[in-house]
């Protein structure tokens, strides 16, 4: 399964890249960079007792502790497994509030959602840096990506105009906030 961000733009050749590195490490998540908007690459690897972004320059392979699934390629395989294990319980999700027992819950991403579930079974996650993504805001066409991506690798319907920038800050981070889910939780 090729999972990609509604907002994320993968370059033309991202599926046979990844497919490649899929066939040469068998039963392994593969996973392209796609930057947080207006930060570092949602991709994050632990070095020693710390979990740091690593530099994602292209032409790299290595292994990743944590990374949003907005390109990512998911052996069928796997997701087998994680039916197995429990049948009931969804690949990914967004949650917010308690569990059947009453505990409260904090907000939880998609993304750390299915690495947990993934890091508990066991299965490797690599990052192919060859796959650079523009994470774009659909409304203005600006992104975010490694500076050095040619945006002619790209194919889109959105056409992609500038990179985003602080002063854009406000308004991605209003919008994102506004649509995260509300909930009584209160914490101490």
């Amino acid at each position: 399964m090729f999972f990609i961000g509604e907002d994320t733009v993968v370059p033309y050749h991202a599926f046979k890249t990844l497919h490649k590195t899929a066939e040469e490490n068998p039963d392994s998540i593969i996973v392209g960079v796609y930057y947080i908007k207006l930060g570092d690459p949602m991709i994050m690897v632990k070095e020693k007792d710390w979990i740091v972004v690593p530099n994602c320059d292209p032409g790299q392979l290595f292994p990743v502790h944590m990374c949003g699934m907005d390109c990512m390629l998911i052996p069928t395989s796997v997701l087998k497994k994680l039916k197995d294990i429990d049948s009931d319980l969804p690949f990914c999700c967004i949650y917010s509030g308690g569990d059947q027992t009453g505990e409260k819950l904090p907000f939880i991403g998609e993304d750390n959602f299915f690495m947990h579930r993934v890091h508990k079974m066991g299965i490797k996650v690599l990052c192919n840096t060859d796959v650079q993504c523009l994470h774009m805001d659909l409304a203005t066409g600006k992104y975010t990506a490694h500076p050095n991506v040619d945006l002619n690798d790209y194919k889109t319907l959105i056409k992609p105009t500038t990179i985003l920038k602080e002063e854009d800050r406000e308004f991605i981070d209003k919008r994102w906030h506004d649509r995260l889910p509300k909930n009584d939780i209160q914490y101490e």
